[in-house]
């Protein structure tokens, strides 16, 4: 009996050993901070909006909105949607906070990831890595430098979930994250990230130089506006924009315009009492402008010097439809054309003023006439010793076609009438073109 239970107890304790040694038990599984790629550098949802790299990144406006933790809570944001683009009056915005850093952690998506807190109320902001493929083409890679180099001077290596040192002031663009159990995370999923400048409150430090160009196209004498959108409270600024005119500024958003096509640099140092920026430079691509068009003028008929890319225009702004060679004037105004060519840029007419169009233009007669003036609705038209080969077209007051029709037949005693009841009324501008000749008559169209 002694044996047996003696060989019980000797299986027992070596179950438990294995059991120990053998890895059976629970393992702690870590907590999901980002979800990511194969890759150990970069994430998946909604990245490109994290990194500063998407379609609408030139859309965020660099001026800070002073905020705290609680005030970005306060906002209301949507729910968030992993592929949604970025949405305009919220991640559109740069926010400016002061608070503490309580958790700092690395993610796996490369990201150092910080819960601010006022005390109260945390959320999360985040720094990209720099180096990272996905963030290194972004315009404010060196800003995300810059601010793991201070994290990384003040805080130690690795995860820290008492992160004890002064406050700071925190700036970084507002972003709606959908929520997968981070750290830290605010009730409205709101976050900073990216972090764009991070120092102690109790310190000031110079200003982190930027700016926007005016929206692209560039082209030869248009206006160029560059506006700062530089961190931390410059007080003076230094521009430097070789082959433009100017070609320095110390204005904060100075404007400049190129006289020569060609690739260019601009480049900012922005100051305070604390010292100057680092130097920040942006290329500018000035396109040419298509040579300025002219116009001919014959009976009315308007034609362009240009092929394509026209637009015309009356004293009451911009023709709708009115994109051809040629333009039929309808009414007694100054009109001019504008060609655009395939970089976007414009180039314009001198303008020509048309002042024969009234109801009189050509006088009835054996030739031809056009009757009854003003109409209700059928106009018809009278050809006496016409060529043989001519051509009808009616424009509307806009000098839109609205009616053309081309006759071969012998005319001699012939009459066409037309019906333009469908249309509205006002003044339609009758053209009738024969080989030799052309009549232009402009008609009252009324509706009773």
């Amino acid at each position: 009996m002694k044996k047996h239970t003696l060989l019980f107890l000797s299986v027992f304790i070596s179950l438990i050993s294995f059991a120990q040694t053998s890895g059976l038990q629970k393992t702690e599984q870590p907590e999901e901070e980002e979800r990511q790629t194969d890759s150990a550098c970069g994430g998946t949802e909604r990245w490109s909006v994290k990194v500063m790299t998407d379609a609408l990144a030139s859309s965020v406006n660099y001026a800070p909105l002073q905020s705290t933790v609680a005030g970005l809570l306060a906002i209301t944001t949507p729910f968030p949607d992993p592929y949604m683009i970025r949405q305009a009056g919220i991640e559109s915005n740069t926010y400016q906070i002061t608070c503490n850093i309580t958790v700092k952690k690395e993610e796996t998506d490369a990201d150092c990831h910080l819960v601010l807190s006022d005390g109260t109320h945390t959320l999360i902001g985040e720094i990209p890595n720099a180096a990272c493929s996905t963030a290194v083409s972004s315009a404010h890679a060196f800003q995300y430098a810059a601010a793991r180099s201070f994290i990384d001077a003040h805080i130690a290596m690795g995860n820290v979930n008492n992160v004890n040192i002064g406050q700071v002031t925190i700036t970084g663009v507002a972003f709606i994250d959908p929520p997968h159990g981070q750290t830290g995370a605010a009730p409205n999923n709101i976050e900073l990230h990216p972090i764009l400048d991070i120092h102690f409150a109790s310190s000031a430090a110079p200003p982190i130089a930027a700016f926007t160009p005016s929206s692209p196209p560039a082209c030869v004498g248009k206006t160029i506006v560059l506006t700062d959108n530089s961190l931390n409270s410059p007080s003076s600024w230094t521009w430097t924009m070789t082959g433009a005119s100017p070609a320095s500024s110390n204005l904060q958003s100075p404007s400049i315009t190129y006289s020569t096509p060609g690739t260019y640099t601009v480049t900012l140092v922005s100051s305070n009492t604390h010292g100057s920026s680092t130097a920040v430079s942006h290329t500018i691509t000035v396109n040419p402008i298509p040579a300025v068009p002219t116009i001919t003028d014959n009976g009315n008929v308007l034609t362009s010097s240009a092929s394509s890319g026209n637009q015309w225009y009356a004293s009451g702004g911009a023709i709708g439809g009115s994109t051809a060679q040629t333009y039929t004037a309808s009414a007694n105004s100054t009109y001019y054309v504008s060609v655009t060519n395939s970089y976007g840029c414009s180039s314009s007419s001198a303008p020509i003023t048309i002042s024969n169009t009234g109801i009189s233009s050509i006088a009835d007669n054996d030739v031809l006439n056009i009757f009854p003036n003003p109409a209700n609705g059928l106009v018809t038209i009278n050809f006496s010793g016409l060529s043989r080969h001519i051509s009808i077209e009616i424009f509307n007051d806009l000098g839109q076609l609205i009616y053309s029709e081309k006759r071969n037949e012998s005319l001699k005693e012939s009459s066409k009438t037309i019906d333009l009841g469908a249309f509205q009324a006002g003044i339609y501008l009758f053209k009738i073109a024969g080989d030799e000749k052309v009549f232009i008559k402009k008609i009252f169209l009324q509706k009773q």
